[in-house]
């Protein structure tokens, strides 16, 4: 049992630091740390993000090029407004830590917010139920501290044929169920996709346009989220019109 949870243990910290030799994320370690993408205007959309994976900026070194300058630009984009997207973001921050992290700051002052689980989190988990008991956890959590909306971006599908990729591939598919089911059943929560990622293939590593792609995918249920527009009811919004 104890050699079990120590290699489990040991699979996380690899699948959080090993994102195929990437450059240094732009957040830290330790201790909550508040970083703003600001796009200046009128009656401005304020947006938190917190947890981690996918949001700490693996590939880049700057906040602007991870997925808090873009999804700040093309909110402003379709709502007119300025926006402020407020990062609270931890490297490698377990969900039953989520909302702790989010500090005595509260969530008042923001329109929505958007969680993402660490890399590495379908493996705390044996089982589906295990993953339910989980999110319902959070999300009880969360609502116990605050009332605004609440998106909950997907683990992204690790792709390749590495044979630890290959067993992973279905836990985060079912780990997605999860949140997915938990969002229909929770009160102003919905769902965004996280795409996909090759966990062991430099080539095919994050970087700016990646991020840049998570925007797109999270910015609708945003959107919808703060009464801007309906599931669906969206184009990419770095299009010219």
């Amino acid at each position: 049992m104890r050699a079990s949870l120590i290699t489990r243990r040991r699979a996380i910290k690899l699948s959080e630091r090993a994102r195929a030799g990437l450059d240094r994320p732009p957040v830290k370690d330790d201790g909550p740390e508040v970083l703003r993408s600001v796009v200046v205007g009128m009656d401005p959309v304020r947006v938190l993000l917190f947890g981690s994976g996918p949001f700490v900026g693996y590939g880049v070194t700057a906040r602007k090029d991870a997925v808090d300058g873009p999804l700040a630009a093309l909110l402003a984009r379709r709502t007119g407004r300025g926006v402020v997207v407020e990062s609270r973001v931890r490297l490698g921050l377990p969900t039953g830590e989520a909302v702790g992290s989010l500090g005595g700051a509260g969530t008042a002052t923001f329109h929505a917010a958007v969680w993402a689980p660490r890399f590495g989190e379908e493996l705390q988990h044996s089982n589906a139920e295990h993953s339910r008991t989980s999110v319902r956890a959070f999300l009880q959590a969360f609502r116990a501290e605050s009332d605004i909306p609440l998106i909950l971006c997907h683990l992204p599908v690790p792709l390749g044929l590495d044979w630890r990729t290959v067993l992973r591939r279905p836990r985060v598919a079912r780990y997605n169920q999860v949140l997915d089911e938990q969002a229909l059943a929770a009160r102003d929560v919905f769902t965004a996709d996280g795409g996909s990622y090759h966990p062991v293939d430099p080539a095919h590593a994050p970087d700016a346009s990646w991020h840049r792609e998570l925007a797109i995918r999270i910015a609708p249920p945003v959107l919808h989220a703060i009464g801007h527009s309906a599931p669906g009811e969206y184009a990419d919004p770095f299009a010219r019109h």
